[in-house]
């Protein structure tokens, strides 16, 4: 089985990397009238939402380019 990333991991690394929810939901896509739907980030880090693998694809990809 693969294991999935979880929200403390992402929490981390998206504080070392000094970026903040709504960032990393425009990064993503995930907007909602123009604007960043951070409440998909804040969910996925409070264990209230699973991380899907596409989602942590995503996820991995945008922190490799930012050097993790």
């Amino acid at each position: 089985m693969v294991e999935i990333m979880t929200g403390e991991e992402l929490k981390q690394l998206r504080i070392k990397h000094g970026v903040s929810q709504a960032e990393l939901a425009t990064a993503l896509g995930y907007m909602t009238k123009g604007e960043a739907n951070r409440s998909v980030i804040s969910r996925w880090e409070n264990d209230r939402q699973d991380i899907g693998r596409r989602a942590e694809l995503a996820l991995q990809g945008f922190f490799y380019q930012r050097g993790e």
